[in-house]
């Protein structure tokens, strides 16, 4: 198994935090992989690179250059940088009903 292949065995272990994620676009790299997600927190390009034991995570354009995981931690800790608020809940509540808002009106 490749290193990209592993990277991408480990994150859609979880789908549903994967799919909260937008994830899409995957590139294979020679020491990771790189795709596109859309969250509440991050909208852009993820970069996960193998770096000795460790995995290095980079959200491209973003304030968050670099961050360290492990392939035990990786989908929380992409979940913290990309998608989980500190309202989640409530964040997932607004965006569904500005959606059903607008499907109301449309219906109309």
């Amino acid at each position: 198994m490749t290193i990209s292949q592993k990277i991408i065995e480990t994150i859609l272990s979880q789908p549903i935090v994967a799919m909260s994620w937008g994830l899409c676009n995957i590139q294979c790299l020679p020491y990771g992989v790189r795709f596109y997600v859309s969250g509440f927190i991050f909208s852009g390009i993820v970069q996960v690179l193998q770096d000795g034991e460790s995995l290095s995570i980079t959200l491209m354009n973003s304030d968050v250059l670099n961050e360290t995981a492990s392939y035990e931690n990786i989908v929380q800790v992409l979940d913290r940088l990309i998608e989980r608020t500190s309202n989640y809940t409530e964040s997932v509540k607004r965006r569904y009903e500005t959606i059903d808002d607008k499907t109301s009106l449309a219906n109309q």
